[in-house]
Parts: C-alpha cells; structure tokens; sequence
C-alpha cells in the first residue's frame, strides 16, 4: 500500500494566464530566434528585389459628350448604370487595347516583356537539331510565327499582370495603374492605355455611325421607292375612277366629295358646279391609298433626319470618355513594401516560432509538473528542487572540483532559507510523516537516468537530518559514479564492499563527520568496479542495516541510477523506503513509469517523486518570495 506523504500542489484543471506565461518563458529563446529568422529573410528578399513603380491615370466616362451633335429637341440620353461602367472597364483590361499600347510604343521588344529564357536542356536540344538539320539551321516560317505568337502572348501576359484598371468609388471615373521597374515608363504606358481607350472609343462611334449610314442610306432608297410607287398608285386611281385631283396641302380626299357629276374638259373646277357622283367605295379605297403614300411619306422623311445625323457624326468625333489626371512619373517605389516587408516577416516568423513550441510542447512526455507524476505513475510529488549553479567551477573544465562538489552537498547548511534548502524540507518533513505508524529509517535515493540530481539531494538530506540533531548515515553503493565516496573519503582502505566481504568491520569503514555533518559509510574507489551487486540483497546487507539502525536515527543510501542497468533494485526491498528522483523537463514519463514499475516488482516502498533541477521561471512557485523570507527578529517579515 502506497504511503501518503506531505502536501503536494494542487495543479488547475483548466488554462490560466500564468500557464500562457510560463509557455512564452519556457520557449522565448525559439520565439526570438523565429522572429530574428523572419526578420532576417525579409530584410534579404527587400535588398534583393528590384524594386517596382506604380503610375497612375484617370479618365472620366462622359455620356453626354456624345450627344452635342444630336437634335436640340430630343431627349437626353440615359446615365450609365453600374453594368456598362463594368463593361467599360472590361474595355480598359481587354486584350484589343493591350495589343494596341504594345504596338504603339513597341512594348514586345522591352526586356521586361520578353519571354523567359530557355532552359538549358531547350538549349541543349537546341543546338543538337541545329547540327542535324539541313542547311544553317534557321528556322522555317511556321516555326518564326510561332516564336512570334509566343512572344506576343508572353506580352500580353506580362501587360495584363502588371495593369490595374478600378473604378473611383461609385462614380463614372476609371482609375488605371500600371507597375513597372522603371517610373518613366509605367507613367508612359499608364499614358498610352488612356489614350488607346479613347481612341478606341471614337473609332467604335465613327464605325457605328458609318454602318448605321449606310444603312439608312439603303433603307432610304427602298422607301423612295415605296412612296414613288405609292404616290403613281393614288394617280392612276383617281384618273381611273374620274375623281377630281388632291388639294396639293393634303394628300388626303376630304370626307364630304362633291354632289356634282364630271365637269367637262377645259372647265374648272367649281363646288357649285354640277359633277357626276363617283361610287362610294372608290373614295374609301383612294382614302386607304392616300393614307398610306402619307405614312410612307412620314417615314421616308425621319429615317432622312436620321441620316443627316448619322453623317454629323462621322464628320464630328466626339468620344464617350476623356482623361481627367494624366499619369506623371513615381517618385517613390511601390513594391516591396520595406517596413512592413520587415515587420510582415518578423511576425511571420513569431507566428511560426510559435507554431514550433506548440509542437515541442505537445511532443514533450517529460516530467513537468506533479500533476503529471500522478497521473503517469500514480506517485505523490514530494518537492521540487530548484537548480543550483554553484555545482562547476569552470564552464570549460570537464573535471569537476572536488571542493565545488562538496559545497553544493552543504547547499543547507550554507543557505538555509533558500528554496533549495526549502524544497529538501518538504522531502524531511515527507518522510517523517511517513513515519507514523511504521518507522522510515533506511532511505534510498535513485534516478532512473545518471546525472538527474540524486546524488546532490542525498547528500544535502543527509546533512539536514544531522543539523537536525539527528544521528545520520551517508551510505554510498553507486559504484559506477560514487561521486559521495571521491568527495569526501577518496583514500580509504575500507569501505561497504569489506564489510560486506567480511574483510572488515563497520567502525573501520565507516568515515566520521566529526559533528560538522552526517558518517559516510563510502565505496572503496579501486574495488568499486568489481564491486559484486549479489551482495546488496544478501543476508549480510540486511544484518548491516540492522546493525546501523541501532546506532543511527536515519540511514540515507545513494543507490545507482536504475537504467539502465537495474542492478539496483536488489537493495530496494531491504530498505523502509525509496525516494525516486527525476529530472525536470529532461526525464520521459513512460520512463519514469517502467522505473516505478520494477521497484514495485521488487517489493519496494515507494515514498515518493522528487523533480530536480527545476527552472524557477518556468513554474508557479513563488520562490522569490520564499528567497526573501527569513526568520531573523529584527526584521519584518
């Protein structure tokens, strides 16, 4: 049954703003570097981009100028709606007028619409059908006006990408922008692209109204003919039918005929005098005839009217549109952008520096937190110890001084308020509580990997337990780093090994603290190696630590890291406890549970997890606070 011990932090359920800002601490280095990176490619693609200039012209849709040749009395001419400014604009973006502004100022034969250069294999090729083909090699006709249509395409690619033709809010004028590396020319083209329109405009009115000409000129022909034929048909009528002759004012027979006969030849006419009554029916049918030579007549007479002003048209060109701003020369570039170029990359970068350490901290399965040590391994965090940074001497020196290494193994004594010290308290004070039923006397302390800080917080336990006034032994069985036995009894002649071997007794091997800390019970370094791990779960082992209880209050032992060599767990179940250190943020979960695991396996008591080596920054302990705090009376706390 797993021992309850201490107090341990209770972690949040759900994200708060320390969590955010722990997480932008952890990675500031990635997020800097990512936006330096960013900052960086934006900065060479400015210096290494021509830079690019934009000039512009308006020109104002006009659809009164045309109607200054049409007659004062009709009407006015409906406003443009939104479709045909939509359509004009189309006009402006067609390739009609890119072809017109690249013919005009010869645009095909400008580095900047010349096709893209061969690659070296069309090279390549290139050359090998030069040699193969008959005669010089130049090419046949179909084969230059393909190469010309290519090119021409390649143009009128290359204008229409570079052109941009807007309407000005919802008014009638047309905003046209052309980008090129040279401000003269885009102010030239932007230019030329007004002018075109125009003159396109005018040439279309001119076109319309010299079909629409010779049109009516065609229709009027055919209803001169029509009101001819009419007119004779309304003559041989009358003289067939004996009816007196139209009034010259009206072609149409008056609806009261006179009541006399014929007058006789060489007589005139007078309505008193008496004439032979026609019949009937040859008034209504010269009527009928009449009406329609009239009908004939009126339309004969608009479609002429229309054509005299078909004609004005032709001979005063007048367009729909007219330029209002010229395009004048750019002073300043238009791309790239400089500024926000920079500051586009540097947020870019940030963005996916970001991107990354989202990444590396849903791919971190390291230990963290306590809460994580629960939930994986089921195990109860007992502290967690802040990383020292007075264990090395020199930043370049891969022998580390035996002196430095006995300080940080003084860490309490030296700086007993110190988040480190207070950190190994909360671990002395776990195990005395757990204490309570069923003594805690024999201590191990293991890692599951080398270098994790165990060795560091066993000796500064022990000596807490002694500056406690407790009787204390420091026992070191880690054979393949006794880093405990070089420090502190590195020329001994006895150590565990004897003992154990039965070569010698424990007030030989056992090295005395002399009150200033806890007796060290130390490996001989020169037999370490051979050191036999049968022997720490023999009898011998389990009646030296009997022995040792009677004359000690706790016995904490330095056991060797358990992977990967797991020798180690044949002492845990000789022991009252075993306390499991794990590095923070280096030491993987799944790897912390297996070792967990297999001291179960073997039966031991498990006390607990201790996560060395923390980053105070980067977790929601107030060490500063506890740092500053101390128990002196003439100060405030």
């Amino acid at each position: 049954m797993q021992k309850e011990l201490g107090r341990f932090s209770q972690d949040q359920d759900y994200l708060d703003h320390r969590d955010i800002l722990r997480f932008l601490r952890k990675y500031l280095l990635t997020l800097i570097l990512c936006s330096v990176a960013g900052g960086a490619m934006a900065i060479v693609y400015v210096l290494t981009t021509p830079p690019t200039y934009t000039a512009r012209a308006q020109i104002l849709i006009d659809p009164a100028a045309a109607q200054v040749v049409r007659d004062k009395t009709a009407g006015p001419e409906a406003g443009l709606d939104t479709a045909k400014v939509e359509g004009q604009i189309a006009v402006l973006r067609s390739e009609t007028i890119a072809l017109n502004v690249i013919e005009k100022l010869n645009l095909q034969n400008s580095p900047d619409f010349a096709a893209q250069k061969p690659s070296f294999i069309s090279r390549f090729l290139g050359s090998v059908r030069g040699i193969f083909s008959d005669g010089e090699g130049s090419l046949t006709p179909e084969e230059i006006a393909e190469s010309e249509f290519i090119r021409s395409r390649v143009a009128v690619s290359q204008f229409q990408s570079n052109l941009d033709i807007r309407r000005v809010g919802l008014s009638y004028a047309i905003d046209i922008a052309y980008t090129s590396r040279d401000p003269g020319a885009a102010a030239k083209i932007a230019n030329a692209v007004a002018e075109v329109y125009v003159q396109d405009q005018i040439k279309t009115m001119s076109e319309t109204a010299r079909q629409s000409s010779a049109w009516l000129e065609q229709r009027i022909d055919e209803l001169r003919k029509q009101l001819n034929e009419s007119a004779r048909e309304v003559q041989l009528f009358r003289s067939g039918q004996n009816l007196p002759p139209a009034d010259p004012r009206n072609l149409v027979q008056p609806q009261n005929p006179p009541l006399a006969g014929p007058r006789p030849p060489g007589t005139s006419y007078s309505p008193t005098a008496p004439v032979q009554q026609p019949n009937p029916q040859a008034w209504v049918t010269l009527a009928e005839l009449e009406s329609r030579a009239l009908n004939y007549k009126k339309v004969y007479e608009t479609y002429l009217q229309a054509f005299t002003e078909s004609v004005q048209k032709q001979s005063f060109q007048v367009a729909g549109a007219r330029v209002i701003t010229p395009a004048t020369r750019p002073l300043s570039k238009a791309q790239p952008k400089s500024k926000l170029v920079v500051v586009l990359g540097v947020m870019l970068g940030a963005l996916g520096g970001l991107a990354f350490a989202f990444i590396r901290h849903s791919m971190d399965n390291t230990a963290h937190s306590a809460k994580q040590l629960r939930e994986h391994t089921g195990l109860n965090c007992l502290a967690m110890v802040p990383l020292l940074t007075k264990a090395s001497v020199g930043l370049f020196s891969k022998v580390p001084d035996p002196l430095a290494t006995e300080y940080t193994f003084r860490e309490v004594a030296a700086a007993p308020f110190s988040p480190f010290s207070g950190a190994l308290k909360m671990v002395r004070t776990a195990i005395v509580n757990a204490s309570g039923k069923t003594p805690v006397r024999v201590i191990g302390i293991t890692s599951a990997l080398p270098g994790e800080g165990k060795t560091t917080i066993c000796g500064n336990l022990a000596l807490l337990f002694a500056l406690a006034k407790s009787r204390v032994l420091l026992v070191d069985v880690d054979i393949h780093h006794s880093t405990i036995s070089h420090t502190f009894a590195p020329n001994v002649k006895f150590g565990l090994l004897e003992v154990l071997s039965g070569d010698a007794t424990l007030s030989k091997a056992i090295v005395s603290g002399q009150g200033r800390g806890p007796d060290i019970l130390p490996l001989r370094t020169a037999a370490s190696s051979s050191f036999p791990y049968e022997l720490l779960s023999s009898d011998k082992m389990r009646d030296t630590l009997a022995t040792l209880k009677q004359t000690y209050d706790y016995i904490i032992i330095d056991m060797p890291p358990l992977r990967p060599i797991v020798d180690g767990l044949a002492i845990s179940s000789l022991l009252d406890g075993v306390i499991l250190v794990a590095e923070w943020s280096e030491t993987p979960l799944s790897l912390l549970e297996d070792v967990a695991g297999g001291l179960h396996t073997a039966q031991a008591e498990v006390l607990g997890v201790v996560l060395s080596k923390v980053d105070p920054s980067l977790v929601s302990i107030p060490w500063k606070k506890q740092q500053h705090y101390n128990y002196q009376p003439h100060q405030a706390v």
